[in-house]
């Protein structure tokens, strides 16, 4: 028990911790994307990547060299709108620097390149589904079902040790 109740406080420490920091990027720099040694934690809102991911999946993109994007890698960048898109690299652009892009769901070419700058990284390895745990923990009711849950792993930790020291006397 003390094992299970260690390893569930250490996971809770550590969920805590990257919470705190993506928290404090965010309020602080609340243009860039929050990172954590510069992984990036993206949840997918389209099935314009599908099959490679699908809308509800936790995707992780990291810092990347621009001069080292070739054809068919995986990058994150800031549109036109202002909106964080993920798509693969149809083409290199003849203005150096930048990027012809398309989703690989979708049939045409992204309007416009990607240059440098509007670059926020290249795609590393996606969770299955925890996009949408995160949306979801982040509605009201979810939050409470979280926080419930929480409690009564606490209460239950807190009052399983009184029993288990009585029983040992």
């Amino acid at each position: 028990m003390k094992v299970i109740k260690m390893f569930l406080i250490s996971i809770l420490t550590l969920v805590v911790i990257i919470n705190v920091v993506l928290f404090y990027k965010s309020i602080f720099h609340h243009d860039d994307i929050p990172n954590i040694l510069g992984y990036k934690p993206l949840i997918v809102l389209s099935g314009s990547m599908s099959p490679t991911f699908n809308y509800g999946d936790l995707i992780i993109i990291k810092d990347v060299d621009t001069n080292t994007l070739k054809k068919g890698d995986i990058i994150s960048f800031t549109d036109s709108k202002k909106y964080n898109t993920t798509h693969r690299i149809s083409n290199i652009s003849n203005i150096k620097g930048c990027f012809e892009t398309k989703g690989d769901a979708n049939n045409v070419k992204d309007i416009g390149i990607v240059c440098t700058k509007d670059i926020q990284g290249k795609y590393l390895m996606k969770i299955v589904g925890l996009g949408s745990v995160i949306l979801f923990i982040q509605s009201p009711i979810g939050f409470i079902i979280l926080m419930s849950l929480i409690i009564m792993i606490c209460i239950y930790i807190y009052l399983s040790e009184p029993r288990r020291k009585k029983s040992k006397k």
